[in-house]
């Protein structure tokens, strides 16, 4: 999974592994990449609130 700015697309952060950590374990790792002044487009998948919550 890949965290990627949309203007630029310029890398800000990748995760991988095995399929058994699933794509929401991926995208948890990549929030760090976030702040507050970032609008993130995401999958309807990813509509997990304690997800969305951190």
């Amino acid at each position: 999974m890949a965290l990627v700015e949309c203007g630029t697309q310029a890398l800000l952060g990748a995760a991988f592994g095995p399929d058994t950590t699933g794509e929401l374990g991926y995208a948890r790792r990549l929030l760090p990449h976030l702040d507050t002044s970032m609008v993130l487009l995401a999958d309807a998948y990813y509509d997990a609130y304690d997800f969305w919550r951190q």
